[in-house]
Formats: C-alpha cells, structure tokens, sequence
C-alpha cells in the first residue's frame, strides 16, 4: 500500500470520548508491532468511567448497575474477535490474575431461549410466541458471512423448518396434525423430536436434508415440490459460486426460486387461512412465512444486482420498512405481526411516525438476514455486566500496551478553523486528583475481577472536593451537573496532538462542536437528520425464584434452566430479559441475596422541553418520571408475567412486597424496596441511542470524512455500512476509523473487518 512518507516524529492522537468505538478504534491501532513507533494514543473521558453507553457501575451491594440491555448476537463477529483477543492477552500477560472470569467463553454465555408476546384480541389477554435458535457448532468472530445465496437458503430452511414442524415444539398440535395429513403419510415421523429438544444442537441445513428425505418417499402437493425446488436451485447455485471459478446467481435463477417460494405460500395461505382466527400456530406460520415471501420478493425487485451479484441495500434506504413491505404485497397480518414490529422496538424505531415507527428498509431487511447467519447462538449474555465483562479486559490490554488515559476530562468545544484542520480544542479538567496520584486508576476489585464503580473513587480526589461531590450528590457525568471545573485549558496542534479521533455520540455534537455546526452545512445536517431517541433501563432485583413467582418455563415453550429474552407490547417498558446470571457475580450477603434479577429496556419520549444544562434539578425530574412508568406498568401488567405476586387489592399487578431489600430494616415498607431499586432514562447528549430512519444515510459521515485532515470520525453514528445502532456496529465503525488513521498515515492494513 502506498501513501505519504512515513514522518520521523511519532504523532500524537488526542480520543475524544473512552465509549465501545474509541476503545475499538486505539484497540486495532495498537494491534501492529511497534505501533509506537508511529504515534502515541491518549484518550479523554468526561467522568470517572469508560464504555459510553455501554458503561457499567457497581452500587450498594456490588450490584450491577446498567444503562441498558446489552447483549452479543452471535454475527457480532467483529465485536467477538475483539474480545477474544483481549481475554487472551489479558491471560496471556497476567493482567487480571484473581479474575473469575479467565476466558472470553467464561465470560459470554450463550441462551438460546427467546419470547414474542402480543395482545390476543380473541382472549383478551397477552399471549407468547416462544422462538427457540438451534445453536450450532460455528464460533462467533471467525471469518465466513454467508454470502446472499446462502442468506436466502436459510431463510428458505426456516420456511421448510415451520411448515413441517417445529422439532423443538411439544406435542404436535392442530398445525403440525393437519400438515402430516395433507403432506406426508401419517405414519411418517419427522425424526426425534424429543431427542431435537434435549440436545437443541441443529441447524437449518440438517433440517432441509432431513425433510428432503422425506419428500422422496411421501407424494406431496405440487406447491411444496416448488418449495422443495427452490431449495434445490439454491443448492446447485451455490456449488457453482465455489472455487476460483466462481459465477454469480443469475437472475432468471433467482426469479425462479422467488415465483417457487411465491406459488407455496399462496397454497398454504388458502390452505389454511380457515384456521388463522382460531389458531395462533397458524396464524404465525402464515404470518412468517408471507413475510418471507415479500421480503425476497423485494430483494429479487430492488436489492439483488445481477452484476456484482451481492446485496445492494442503500438502494432501499429510502423506504420506511413496513412501506416498503407493503410495497411488495405485505397484508396487514404480516406487518402486525410480532417478528416484524421487533424490527422497530429492537432498533428503538417505535415512537416514531405517531407511535406506528420509522425505520430505514435495509436496516429492516438486514436486520432479518443477519439474525439468521448467526453462529453459535443468536443471543449471548454477559456473566458480570457490560462493562466488567466486555470493557475492563479491553481497556487493561490497552494501559499494559501504554495507552494512556485522562479521566474527569471533558471536552468543552473542538474549535473550526479555516485551515482544514482541527487547531485547537477547549477543555476542562473536573476534579484534582488527590496530592501525590498522578493518574486516576478506575478499578475497582470485586472478588478478583477489575470492576467499574458507580460513583468516583473518592479517596484518589482532592479531599475538599470529595466531600463536595458527595455532600451535594453531584453526577460529573451529567452535562447539567452543578459544578465549578478544577481547570480550564486548551489542546494545540503540535503540542498536544497532531490527529484527532472524535468518539463522542452525534447528539453532543451540537454542543461541543458548535462552532463546526455553525459554518458547515454538512455538519449541520448531520447533527439535525441523523436522529435520536431517549431509552430507559430498569433492573429489579426480587427475593423469589422466577419459579416461585409463578413463571413456569415449560408453560413458556422453554426448557428447564433458560433464562429468558423477550419482548413484551406494554407501555415503554417492552423489553424484558432475566439476568439472574449475574446475581453470583454481585455478591450479596447472603441473607439479603435476591432470588431472581429482571432487566427492562425501552424508549420513552423526550421531556418537553428539554431543559438547558443550567437547570440543574432537570435529571432528579427525569428520574422521578422514570420511576412513575415503572411503577406503572408494574401495577398494569406485572401479574401476567409472574402470576403468583399478585394481591387480592390488584389481581393483575405485582406486589412489590416481593422486591428484595437492600438494606436489613425489619419494617420497610414495599414502596421503599421499590424506590431501591435501579431506575435510568438516558437524557444525557452522548447516551442517546442513534435511530436509523429512512433517507438519513446520506447525511452520515464516514470515519475520514470530517472535512478537516487531521480529524477521524467514530462510533454508531457515521456511515460504517450497517447504520444502526448496535454494539457490533460501534466496533465494526471503531476499526474503519483506525485503518483510515493507518492510511492517513501511509501505514498497511492486515485485518479484514467482518
């Protein structure tokens, strides 16, 4: 790779911002031999912690305490690589000997059990859709996405999956009874489902070869051959885009398995559509399997190019995806249907458009795609919190690799100049460290294991302005905290930097590059177009078992030890998952030690107005407003889910008497084990979670496009390629920001970004 000479003098990168895309970002930096030999990293965070919006504090207790529900998918392969990586080194090294948590595969577990719940107007009540992902032998951050042929033979392979039977499902039911009289001889069986179920080790291929099987001894209707067929086309087209030889799908091919799939569905729908109001099996296999139908309708009509043969999603960016499913003949069955609302609720789109949702189509469609190309697991959870697990072993390689970090400092303005390049950047240091600690350590040991803690370490701050901080409970991770800066004073170019490496999220930037907004339309509209949202996150930690409080995992389609992930359509609060994982990781004194841990994620509307940072009491508003919802939908709704905390004053809410206490007071009442518990609406600039409406790629920045030569942009909010927002996609946009340092830089590149 060629480029400018490389310069004698080592530069110096001044990060803005220690969240997942900057530490992504110095991490890849620094993974080069004599890395150092080029330039020298230090990184600036407002506050006393890093991990952005995916910063994690210890609180009464050790509890964990969150800024949302984070969990790895099992495609989030540039994320795994990463950490696997870290776990080795920090292995490797001894950076984190007492650690419990040596390994990466110690550290991220798999849980394979998901729910979808929706409001049955038939019963008048919720209803759940448990959705079991067979794990299968792949190892998330290693090479091989699945190319667009093979993203369509699985889709095909869950479409053959639900019309013969679900293998993990109990007993056979009205669809699966029907079917094997209408498809197969009734004689016939569809393999060990009880054995499926126990050992949930498949995947979609087994199950295709298994059902071909089946169709070369059963007489079966035409429109199933055709689906049969599709598969088979796919098949043969995949052998031949192997090799060095490789030719792409052509297009007749490829309309071929569409009209294939297209006949199929339309049979089953008028084969069935008799069952869909008296049998929820039915009307989800439908739903499903239509909305397969137009979404590779729309692939073959505005994605799929026949010359290059890949996805060309931007060309639907355009679109809001319900519109664009529309578009493609979608009935209201399928845009109602639970799988394709959590389009939106998962990308935190659901507010939007009057509360029906905005979300961009190439977001929708490839959030569909890449559920289904996942290895190992599609869900995996993090045994100790976000940020202990996934941030402290990345963030110990990076201080034993000389990385160097500056806590409490914030960024008050990078200032615009005409000369093309940042000159100058306006900072303020928070605190004074106390005399004689010359660098903030923000660790935290928690039975071996390097933890971030939810207040400052206090006895490494100047006394005086310690107690202060306490005394007046002062958050100096807050944009509208009450409190007078140490000091004042100015990075310059030359001096203290020679690059910059901006990781601060899109919503500050109004702030604190004002200036830059101010004189640059592009800028301007990117802050204005590329939009956010508020969300919330709330833990609850309760002294029953989540058996004992009534949820029994057998009822709920799951096998006995699954943790749940679900989605629930109730108020603000519609994302639920147990995390009683943790719980060992928390270290309770054992007699206060609660039986189950539930954490709940959702967007909630921005406060009108929106106060300027001088209102200091606007976060304590926000939190009581919090709590209200809460409180809320715990009352409304808490009864469905666990059945037996009820009361005879409110048969369908929960009891807080339930909760458990945080502290051995004999007469709590259970409002105050409510007000213990773990309440966050995410007001602060930075932890906003960054939308992906529709036509708003365009005004997103990629990393070297700053407009100013020596500034690199980073984190969910540029143009990375898959413009959500995602733990996956913070790092996926924290490596291109270092190979475009790396090339600024004249500097090879040897790593493929997933």
């Amino acid at each position: 790779m060629k480029g400018p000479e490389k310069d004698s003098k080592r530069k110096k990168i001044a990060v803005l911002g220690g969240g997942l895309s900057a530490l992504s970002s110095v991490y890849e930096l620094t993974d080069y031999p004599g890395w150092d030999d080029h330039y020298e990293i230090t990184v600036y965070q407002m506050g006393w912690r890093l991990g952005g919006k995916t910063a994690t504090g210890r609180g009464l207790h050790n509890r964990v305490e969150e800024k949302g529900i984070h969990i790895f998918q099992g495609w989030y392969d540039n994320a795994f690589r990463m950490v696997k990586d870290a776990y080795h080194i920090q292995e490797e090294h001894n950076l984190n000997p007492d650690s419990p948590l040596k390994k990466w595969s110690e550290a991220i577990v798999p849980d394979n059990a998901s729910l979808f719940t929706e409001w049955s107007h038939r019963d008048d009540k919720w209803i759940n859709w448990p959705i079991i992902f067979p794990m299968n032998d792949q190892e998330p951050g290693t090479a091989g996405k699945s190319t667009p042929l093979e993203l369509i033979r699985k889709v095909l392979g869950i479409a053959l999956q639900m019309v013969i039977g679900e293998p993990y499902q109990k007993g056979e039911g009205y669809l699966r009874k029907e079917l094997m009289e209408h498809l197969l001889d009734v004689n016939q069986k569809f393999g060990d489902t009880k054995a499926v179920h126990k050992s949930r080790k498949s995947w979609w291929g087994r199950i295709l070869n298994r059902i071909k099987k089946l169709f070369r001894k059963t007489v079966v209707p035409l429109e199933v051959k055709m689906l049969h067929k599709a598969v088979e086309i796919i098949d043969k087209q995949i052998e031949r885009t192997t090799g060095e030889n490789a030719k792409k799908i052509e297009l007749e091919e490829l309309e071929k398995v569409v009209d294939h799939f297209s006949k199929f569905t339309h049979w089953f729908e008028k084969m069935f559509s008799h069952a869909i109001e008296k049998h929820d099996q039915v009307r989800r296999v439908i739903s499903v399997i239509e909305w397969m139908e137009v979404s590779l309708t729309g692939i073959l009509h505005d994605v799929y190019n026949p010359e290059t043969g890949e996805f060309d999603y931007q060309n639907i960016n355009k679109y809001n995806y319900l519109d664009w499913l529309k578009k493609h003949g979608a009935s209201e069955l399928v845009l109602d249907c639970p799988l394709v609302r959590f389009m939106y609720t998962g990308a935190f789109a659901n507010m939007l458009k009057g509360g029906t949702g905005l979300l961009a189509a190439d977001i929708g469609l490839r959030m569909v795609l890449l559920s289904v190309d996942y290895k190992g697991c599609l869900v995996w959870k993090l045994r100790a919190g976000t940020a202990d697990t996934i941030i402290t072993p990345i963030t110990q390689v990076l201080m034993h690799r000389g990385v160097k970090f500056k806590f409490f400092h914030k960024v008050q303005q990078v200032h615009h100049s005409d000369s093309g390049k940042i000159e100058k950047i306006s900072m303020a240091e928070q605190v004074k460290l106390r005399d004689g600690i010359t660098e903030y350590n923000p660790f935290r040991k928690i039975d071996g294991l390097n933890s971030w803690p939810a207040e400052p370490l206090y006895d490494q701050i100047d006394t005086k302005q310690a107690e202060k901080l306490r005394e007046n409970e002062v958050n100096l991770e807050s944009s509208w905290a009450d409190w007078e800066n140490y000091r004042e004073f100015t990075l310059e170019k030359g001096e203290d930097f020679d690059q910059v490496l901006l990781g601060i999220s899109v919503a500050a930037l109004k702030h604190i590059c004002s200036e830059i907004v101010d004189k640059r339309e592009d800028w301007k509209n990117m802050v204005d177009k590329v939009e956010t949202t508020q969300t919330a996150q709330v833990q609850l930690w309760m002294k029953p078992t989540l058996r004992e409080m009534g949820f029994k995992v057998e009822d709920w389609g799951m096998a006995e030890g699954d943790e749940p992930n679900s989605v629930i359509y109730a108020n603000y609060l519609y994302s639920w998952t147990d995390m009683s994982l943790i719980l060992d990781m928390e270290k309770w004194p054992e007699h206060l030690k609660p039986g189950h841990l539930s954490y709940w994620c959702g967007t909630i509307p921005d406060a009108s107005p929106i106060e300027p940072f001088s209102n200091h009491w606007f976060p304590k508003t926000q939190q009581a407003r919090m709590m209200g919802i809460t409180e809320q939908w715990l009352l409304s709704n808490g009864g469905w889910l666990w059945p037996d905390t009820t009361s005879r004053e409110n048969p369908q809410g929960f009891n807080f008497e339930y909760l458990a206490p945080f502290e051995e007071k004999e007469d709590m009442t259970p409002i105050e084990k409510f007000y213990q518990q773990f309440f966050l609406l995410n007001i602060e600039p930075s932890d906003r979670y960054v939308l992906a409406v529709p036509d708003s790629n365009q005004y997103r920045k990629k990393a070297d496009e700053s407009g100013f030569s020596n500034m690199f942009l980073t984190g969910d909010w540029i143009d990375f390629g898959f413009n959500v927002g995602h733990m996956e996609g913070a790092v996926t946009a924290g490596l291109r920001a270092a190979h475009a340092i790396r090339e600024s830089q004249g500097l090879e590149i040897n790593k493929e970004i997933f």
